[in-house]
């Protein structure tokens, strides 16, 4: 699968996940749904973060070689995310989520840096 199309998977479920989680924080913080006071700022920061990540990384979507920094900076940010959910208490799907991302990303942009750089003479 070639880059762009493994940044767009990842960038649409990074944007449903993070919709579900500003609607519904009481996923991360094990509190019931109804409940408001269960929930606390860094549960609905958690669901901010990969919706930024998914605005930033728009321009790399659209044409990922003129962008090569923001993908390169896609598969670190997902990394860094899995380790933040990991050490944060969440749920461990979450991290186990942004570890393979990460890894999905990082190996699909090298696949292609590398074809790139044996294309030219």
């Amino acid at each position: 699968m070639s880059y762009e199309r493994t940044l767009r998977v990842v960038l649409v479920v990074d944007a449903l996940l993070a919709l579900i989680l500003l609607l519904s924080p009481g996923l991360i913080t094990a509190a019931p749904v109804h409940s408001v006071e269960g929930t606390s700022g860094w549960a609905r920061a958690a669901g901010l973060i990969p919706l930024l990540f998914v605005l930033a990384l728009l321009p790399a979507a659209v044409v990922a070689r003129a962008n090569q920094y923001l993908s390169a900076l896609a598969a670190a940010a997902h990394g860094l995310l899995g380790i933040l959910f990991l050490f944060s208490g969440g749920p461990w799907l979450l991290a186990l989520y942004f570890f393979a991302s990460a890894y999905f990303l990082g190996t699909a942009f090298w696949r292609g840096f590398r074809e790139y750089l044996l294309s030219k003479p």
